[in-house]
């Protein structure tokens, strides 16, 4: 829409030019996936990421890796924009980490959120 196009009907999303003109969200919440070791979730302005990394090399088969390392991070990127402060372990976080972290898993279902061999990243998932 900023080279007044009409888009087809098979492109999906929202306008990005009320960030650019107003400096304001057209989103309240994003999902967001890099391979099958890290998944994430903005909302509002907190952001949790999940990470699920083998213990041995990630390019090995599923079936090589052994265990798996899960890490959790929390921010409030508004008040810390260059997240730097996990709230993930501080006890007055852990509803809202629980109410994302639920948010998380729908969207990942919705978009049925799977690897190549068919599995999810919840598969290896494990938090402490």
């Amino acid at each position: 829409d900023m080279l007044d196009f009409e888009l087809p009907q098979s492109v999906q999303g929202l306008s990005l030019l009320p960030c650019i003109h107003e400096e304001k969200d057209v989103r309240e919440s994003l999902f967001f996936a890099y391979k099958d070791v890290q998944r994430a979730y903005k909302d509002g302005d907190y952001k949790l990421i999940e990470y699920v990394v083998p213990k041995k090399n990630m390019y090995l088969p599923n079936e090589r890796r052994g265990e798996y390392i899960t890490t959790t991070q929390l921010f409030n990127i508004k008040e810390d924009p260059l997240e730097m402060k996990n709230l993930a372990g501080l006890p007055d976080y852990q509803a809202r980490l629980e109410d994302i972290r639920e948010k998380l898993k729908k969207r990942s279902e919705e978009l049925n959120d799977r690897d190549e061999m068919g599995q999810t990243f919840w598969n290896n998932y494990s938090p402490k």
